[in-house]
């Protein structure tokens, strides 16, 4: 995976990886599925009143999803310099059979959709993840299963 990073670090992304079902490392998954996006991230000073949040884009980097802390309703703790911590957003890979890529970011402030203002550190790219149908054709191609019907008189 190719990643682009920004932000003026006053925290930073460390490690980040995908959990399915007991535990498990993965980046491919089966639908139905839960998966966890798993993050530590390392304070360089003392913050308060931060926001952390993920976009998932198709390969063509169009974003399907995104949701922050602030869209959660989830207030960040207070982090001093050289603290490690952790955060774990779960979330149902409900989407098309495809490949699909993960931007992750920790910011300051709401420029009023849920994103940051300020980035403290963005990694785009930072993991990805396989969807895969199993066991029958799938319903449905694209990203989102919008529960089509075709009526013929």
């Amino acid at each position: 995976v190719s990643c682009l990073e920004v932000g003026s670090r006053e925290t930073e992304i460390v490690p980040c990886r995908l959990i399915y079902a007991q535990g498990v490392l993965c980046s491919m998954f089966d639908l139905p599925s839960e998966v966890t996006l798993d993050v530590y991230a390392r304070s360089n000073t003392t913050l308060d009143k931060f926001m952390a949040g993920f976009e998932l884009s198709t390969r063509h980097n169009q974003v399907i999803y995104g949701i922050s802390s602030v869209h959660l309703g989830v207030e960040m703790p207070r982090v001093v310099a050289g603290q490690v911590y952790r955060l774990q957003f779960t979330f149902k890979a409900e989407m098309g059979a495809g490949d699909y890529l993960i931007d992750l970011a920790l910011g300051w402030g709401d420029r009023g959709d849920g994103a940051p203002e300020q980035l403290l550190h963005r990694v785009s790219g930072i993991t990805s993840l396989s969807v895969r149908h199993l066991g029958s054709r799938p319903s449905f191609f694209g990203v989102s299963d919008l529960e089509a019907r075709l009526k013929i008189e």
